[in-house]
């Protein structure tokens, strides 16, 4: 038995295809009918179609804004007797390098002193 009923992927795809009227063409009479499952779709497939359009730009929008907003302010009043950007630079660079290298000197240390526990656990004294 052949039916005119309508397949949810035709309406969700007209939904947004065709602005959320779902027109159809009559399999055996070839004229045009609205093609809903239930009184009512048409407003309701409109109202989400507007509903889709206006939220695409919110959330593109709201991670760049919140991001641009948690930035820390640049006063444009500098005090340019401080030190040069280089030489703050400089400083950063060495006190990286001296924690890396106190972690690092600290990480060999507890790996020797494991490795040494697993070697008397197997070998014994």
């Amino acid at each position: 038995m052949l039916t005119n009923a309508p397949s949810i992927y035709n309406i969700m795809i007209s939904n947004f295809l065709k602005g959320g009227t779902n027109e159809a063409i009559g399999t055996f009479d070839g004229l045009t009918y609205e093609n809903y499952l239930f009184a009512g779709e048409r407003e309701i497939s409109e109202t989400l179609v507007v509903l889709v359009i206006l939220c695409v730009p919110v959330f593109l929008c709201v991670k760049p804004c919140v991001n641009m907003c948690n930035q820390p302010a640049h006063p444009h009043g500098e005090d340019h007797s401080a030190k040069s950007t280089e030489v703050a630079a400089e400083e950063a660079l060495a006190e990286k390098e001296a924690l890396i290298s106190e972690n690092y000197e600290d990480n060999m240390n507890r790996e020797i002193s494991q490795f040494d526990a697993i070697l008397v656990k197997e070998y014994g004294p």
